[in-house]
């Protein structure tokens, strides 16, 4: 019976190893069929913009939460993205603040090559401003706008608020005249002839209603 038992104890022992050395070759790799790409693009140039009131120094919309409308144009626009790397046409800036950078994939601008952009603000209640930007150089690059409130201006700026006049291709569709005036009482008439072609900065054609301020 000895020697039976002994028999039996070496037979369990030999299919257990034999079982584990099955289950380790049928072991699965959790790495297998994984296709692992890892993108070493960062973000090497942003450009960190704060819109303040000209004549408080106060973040515009800081306080009532209002986004400004932002809209970027000009010969590099393509390259400039949001903070995190997606492209798009518009942009909000928040409590006065916004943050783009440009595109890591695109080449690093240098002094021969600068990055130009212009940044176009828009919020109820201030004067739309077109704010030109340059970038000569990759790094962190800071800019302050100051935007003119309409009703709360600056000392030595008057904001004349006139009808709006319509374009079409470019070009004014009837003549139009602008009253301006400064704070020492002095004024002025301009007149734009009908089909004057009136184009932004880039030398693009300006289109749609047109306010005059």
């Amino acid at each position: 019976m000895k020697i039976l038992k002994n028999i039996y104890t070496k037979i369990l022992m030999l299919t257990s190893l034999l079982a584990i050395g099955t289950l380790n070759s049928c072991k699965v790799d959790p790495n297998e069929g994984i296709d692992l790409r890892v993108d070493w693009n960062i973000i090497e140039t942003t450009a960190s913009f704060q819109f303040v009131d000209a004549k408080t120094g106060e973040l515009v919309g800081y306080e009532n939460g209002d986004k400004i409308e932002i809209i970027v144009k000009g010969n590099n626009k393509e390259v400039v993205v949001d903070i995190t790397g997606k492209k798009t046409d518009d942009f909000e800036a928040v409590k006065g603040s916004l943050n783009l950078a440009l595109d890591p994939n695109a080449p690093a601008p240098s002094e021969d090559q600068p990055v130009d952009f212009t940044v176009t603000a828009m919020i109820d209640g201030y004067v739309t401003i077109d704010y030109p930007v340059q970038i000569f150089r990759t790094g962190a690059h800071e800019y302050e706008v100051k935007m003119i409130n309409l009703e709360n201006t600056p000392e030595g700026v008057i904001v004349t608020t006139n009808q709006s006049f319509e374009l079409q291709d470019g070009a004014t569709t009837e003549t139009v005249m602008v009253n301006v005036s400064n704070p020492n009482g002095m004024e002025a008439e301009v007149i734009i002839p009908e089909g004057t072609i009136i184009k932004d900065k880039d030398g693009n054609l300006l289109e749609g209603p047109i306010r005059q301020q």
